[in-house]
């Protein structure tokens, strides 16, 4: 009894190790991502011109990924269907997604970089799940950690973090109640003391004022419906990209080089005829300046969607959740500008109902709205998340095991596959 009763201590002991290992590791990624990702746009909005650099990154990132031995088609589904099903990640996955996430903001591609945190920090997390000896189920839910540690750790939002990533793996119950679970929070909690103790902080991050009831009650409707839209726009633009891009060029190198080009010349279009990349980088200026109250127009966000789904589709390097908040950030400042209504407010209830139109992730979307503007909107970002299930339900960025059309209904037909 006496040996049994050392090795489950043991046990336990290793497994809180190693959590906190993961939570700091992918923490230490994200943030490194955030530098690398912050200072390229600052490059970028110094130089829009850059965009003609667009297609000569992508070749350089491609190099990268073949240097080091990961496949260029590895993406945020790799890994989300890593936790789901089992399956191999390398560790070189980290900074082949990070450098590539890099280049492609230098080259002014609309691309996010939360959702290239989660593939480092899962990936990063499977790497030290096989240092430790944990192989199988105890790795998924590492890497599950790895990859609720890193999102925590860019938006210093810990306890979204922890509903993004169960509402997108969709773990069956035994996995929920299964003691291992407990990783994700220690995981997540490493990461968030890390963040902290730099002074690492989210810049959208501010208490906003509620608007008069009847008000803001309607704003809140007229906005949610107006992001499912844009959301289930969004998500079939890019998966229709995606299959066909697939279809005419098989050969990865060839799909991102045409990608890119399409993508560099849009961007050097617009700024010749408006002055500025207005669809260009991760989205968080513009989530900011629709934050503060600037004037925005739908068109905006039309672009936004445009150009993310081209890149995203093509197999551009980068994330697709920074560029959902944007879009719906750009929707609701584009419906508050016209009617004359709360933009922050406005701005902030899209940002909850896009990511849960495109996500399907309700419970993570009202939790980042409460954790970023505040528990006194709480009401109404329950609202805007329940309302993003709509769209969701028929069709999402995460229901299939890649972008494609006939993946994603075949998948949603046979969940358990």
């Amino acid at each position: 009894m006496a040996g049994e009763g050392t090795y489950g201590t043991l046990r336990a002991l290793k497994w809180a190790v190693c959590s906190v290992l993961v939570g700091a590791v992918s923490g230490a990624a994200a943030l490194l991502l955030t530098f690398a990702a912050n200072e390229s746009e600052r490059f970028f909005s110094a130089h829009p011109l850059a965009a003609g650099l667009l297609v000569p990154c992508m070749f350089a990132s491609y190099s990268l990924y073949r240097a080091l031995g990961v496949p260029f088609s590895t993406g945020t589904l790799t890994v989300v269907n890593a936790v789901r099903n089992g399956g191999d990640l390398k560790v070189e996955t980290a900074p082949a997604i990070i450098a590539s996430t890099a280049l492609s903001l230098i080259g002014g591609a609309s691309v996010g970089k939360e959702a290239a945190a989660l593939q480092s920090g899962g990936s990063l997390a499977a790497g030290i799940a096989r240092l430790f000896g944990l192989e199988g189920d105890s790795m998924r839910f590492l890497v599950a950690a790895g990859m609720a540690a890193a999102f925590s750790a860019l938006l210093c939002a810990p306890f979204a973090a922890i509903a993004f990533v169960a509402e997108v793996v969709r773990p069956r119950i035994r996995e929920v109640i299964d003691v291992r679970s407990a990783c994700i929070a220690v995981a997540v909690a490493a990461s968030w003391v890390l963040a902290g103790s730099i002074g690492a902080g989210n810049p959208w991050q501010m208490r906003l004022a509620v608007p008069e009831p009847s008000a803001a009650l309607v704003e809140t409707v007229v906005v949610s419906v107006l992001c499912c839209c844009a959301g289930l726009g969004f998500v079939v633009t890019l998966k229709l990209v995606h299959t066909a891009s697939s279809a005419l060029f098989p050969s990865d190198l060839a799909r991102v080089a045409v990608g890119a080009a399409c993508a560099s010349g849009f961007t050097l279009v617009v700024f010749s005829i408006s002055g500025e990349a207005v669809a260009s980088g991760t989205g968080s200026w513009q989530i900011l300046s629709a934050l503060a109250g600037d004037p925005h127009a739908f068109y905006e966000a039309a672009f936004k969607v445009g150009l993310t789904a081209v890149c995203l589709g093509f197999g551009i390097k980068g994330g697709e959740i920074m560029p959902v908040l944007c879009i719906g950030a750009l929707v609701g400042a584009a419906w508050s500008a016209m009617t004359g209504e709360a933009s922050a407010f406005a701005a902030a209830v899209g940002v909850v109902a896009a990511l849960s139109a495109c996500a399907r992730c309700p419970v993570a979307a009202f939790l980042l709205g409460v954790e970023l503007f505040g528990s006194g909107c709480a009401p109404y970002f329950a609202l805007a998340a329940l309302a993003g299930l709509l769209p969701s339900y028929a069709v999402n960025l995460y229901d299939g095991a890649t972008w494609s059309l006939d993946e994603a209904f075949s998948w949603r037909n046979h969940p358990s596959e």
